[in-house]
């Protein structure tokens, strides 16, 4: 038998009949099959260079809200400008509209779902399969053990030319899916980390950091450097004058700065 050195330097192999699983063919770097995220260092870790078509992308959030649709916000942009439509089914929180138009997702391109439990996987696989969205994006409230379910939603989206993104809690990345995409998410201070568990034709475990945009970034300052703080320190104050002692109504709250002086 041989070993793995002297297969590698058999000239019959070396012209093509054996596959290293290092090389990437060019036909997974083809963009029939992805479509870039909008962001060069996240593009850079996945093997298609995008979002993979037409598939299932799962997002394991520990807690929404932490940033996760700073990834999808190029994406969800450019779908609109394109005349696409983007369907939320059951978000956690309501989109909010001025905050999406200046993102550049226009508001008008999206429409919002809130099927009950029992009805929300159909619903999830009607909306996918129906070829009326460019995305879908599925917080679903009952998640199942089981993966044939998933393979439903997967198959979907397939047949829809959709893009499908599952929102689910972390605890159940240790369960197999059919998704093809699966990253995990944390939030820090600053920044979005993202770990990607599985990907198609390439590896997993691979991390990466993004960076918040700055109109995220919250930076608290001390009371008295506050404007509103400074104009009450310079605000005078007011002494109400008793009704039948104020000649008329112009003088019943008369500006007093030293109510000291007055009394005296």
């Amino acid at each position: 038998m041989k070993t793995v050195e002297q297969l590698l330097q058999d000239p019959q192999l070396a012209q093509g009949k054996l596959w290293r699983a290092k090389q990437r063919s060019h036909h997974s770097h083809r963009r029939d099959h992805s479509i870039s995220t909008g962001m060069a260092n996240l593009d850079e870790r996945l093997h298609w260079r995008g979002w993979p078509l037409h598939s299932t992308t799962e997002l394991y959030c520990q807690h929404w809200g932490i940033g996760e649709l700073q990834l999808l916000t190029p994406l969800l942009k450019q779908s609109t400008e394109s005349g696409g439509r983007i369907a939320w089914i059951n978000p956690p929180y309501i989109p909010y509209a001025p905050a999406l138009a200046e993102q550049g997702i226009k508001p008008e391109q999206c429409l919002v779902l809130r099927p009950d439990a029992k009805e929300q996987w159909w619903a999830a696989e009607q909306t996918l399969a129906s070829s009326a969205f460019t995305v879908v994006l599925t917080w679903l409230s009952q998640q199942s053990s089981k993966d044939a379910p998933f393979r439903r939603l997967q198959a979907a989206a397939t047949r829809g030319h959709c893009l499908h993104f599952n929102f689910r809690p972390p605890q159940l990345r240790q369960q197999s899916s059919p998704a093809r995409l699966r990253l995990h998410l944390t939030s820090t201070r600053s920044s979005l980390s993202v770990d990607i568990i599985k990907q198609p034709g390439g590896w997993g475990g691979q991390h990466l950091s993004i960076p918040r945009p700055p109109a995220l970034l919250f930076k608290q300052q001390a009371p008295a450097l506050w404007p509103v703080y400074q104009r009450s320190q310079a605000t005078p104050q007011f002494i109400a004058t008793p009704p039948h002692l104020a000649p008329n109504s112009d003088s019943a709250h008369t500006p007093i700065h030293n109510t000291s002086s007055q009394a005296h």
